[in-house]
């Protein structure tokens, strides 16, 4: 199956920064995604500079951080529909188990979790990170690990003490459905890979 060059030419292809080889691989095209880490365009996201990073075969694993059963339902579902592998933490101890047991590619955190607000989770990510002690991730030569925080508050002061205490971005519930998955492809960049 040979990909129409209207569809390699398209905005959309364009716009996600998507790159389709448009050559025939037995009718199947393989989504490859490969986690930046951040959303400085200086950095290196060059499929072809091995030492940037480690390309990945597999979907993208997202944690889900929210207290709120029907944002819970509709973040989940969204994610999963678009692909990703998602798990969900009802409060900030569960969050921290998590990114211990398992190597997450971005997640998304509730500000007001119960037990630990998504801001002290945040710090004690970013120390965890400095120490080497995350999954996938050792000391400072690993990449970041994207946190966008979910929040109502989306006053530029709140916003400011997201990225103060080492969120990378924001988003304002209630969240419309490709919210989420625009931020995923903000700090994530997506490439096809025929195989």
């Amino acid at each position: 199956m040979r990909i129409p060059s209207d569809v390699l030419d398209s905005p959309l292809i364009k716009a996600t920064d998507t790159r389709l080889d448009g050559k025939d691989h037995g009718g199947r095209v393989s989504l490859v995604l490969a986690c930046s880490g951040s959303s400085d365009p200086s950095d290196s996201n060059d499929p072809d500079d091995a030492g940037s990073r480690s390309e990945r075969t597999a979907p993208l694993f997202l944690l889900v951080a929210e207290p709120n059963s029907v944002q819970q339902i509709v973040a989940v579902n969204t994610l999963q529909k678009a692909g990703f592998v998602v798990d969900l933490a009802v409060n900030g101890v569960e969050v921290l188990e998590a990114v211990q047991r398992k190597r997450y590619d971005l997640i998304f955190m509730d500000c007001n979790l119960p037990q630990m607000s998504g801001f002290t989770a945040t710090l004690h990510i970013r120390r965890l990170e400095t120490g080497g002690t995350l999954p996938g991730r050792s000391g400072s030569g690993g990449r970041r690990l994207p946190i966008i925080a979910m929040t109502a508050n989306t006053m530029p002061d709140y916003r400011a003490e997201c990225l103060r205490v080492g969120m990378d971005d924001h988003v304002g519930k209630p969240f419309q459905r490709g919210d989420l998955v625009r931020k995923v492809g903000q700090f994530c960049r997506h490439t096809r890979r025929g195989g």
